[in-house]
């Protein structure tokens, strides 16, 4: 869960600091089994998340911004046609927007995470409610919970 401490970090007062206005996209990747994917990246290795980041000048739509992120992070090379939009939450540090999709991986996916993925784990939606997150993260979550 989200927690005063996660919102005060200095990782979190830098990233205010530098983007006080953002647009962002993540993803979260669904296995065959049900589990979805979340990981711990560099930026902030206390929370929990999914695949993403903020939208770049050259990004025409999030889509495209989301579709970017996960070959960078991951290697995957997500088409816009598996994107399915879960939620839009307010950006956690400022003014803007997190928009959040799910996408299905194919049964012999295979991913190349790069330096900023630290951990990675696949776990079913009820036990990630456990894992500390921001609240853009939390709201997707409990979305997607009750969309089962």
């Amino acid at each position: 869960m989200s927690t005063p401490s996660i919102l005060d970090s200095e990782e979190v007062h830098r990233e205010r600091r530098e983007h006080p206005v953002r647009e962002v996209a993540c993803v979260t990747f669904e296995n065959e089994k049900g589990q979805f994917l979340f990981i711990r990246n560099r930026r902030f290795p206390d929370v929990w998340g999914w695949i993403g980041g903020g939208r770049e000048p050259e990004d025409r739509s999030l889509i495209e911004t989301v579709i970017r992120e996960a070959r960078e992070e991951t290697g995957i090379t997500l088409s816009k046609e598996v994107l399915i939009p879960i939620v839009q939450a307010p950006y956690d540090f400022g003014e803007g927007i997190v928009q959040f999709f799910r996408a299905k991986l194919a049964r012999n996916a295979v991913f190349a995470f790069n330096e900023e993925v630290l951990e990675s784990r696949w776990m079913i939606l009820e036990d990630a409610v456990k894992l500390p997150m921001f609240p853009a993260s939390l709201t997707c979550l409990w979305e997607m919970i009750s969309e089962q």
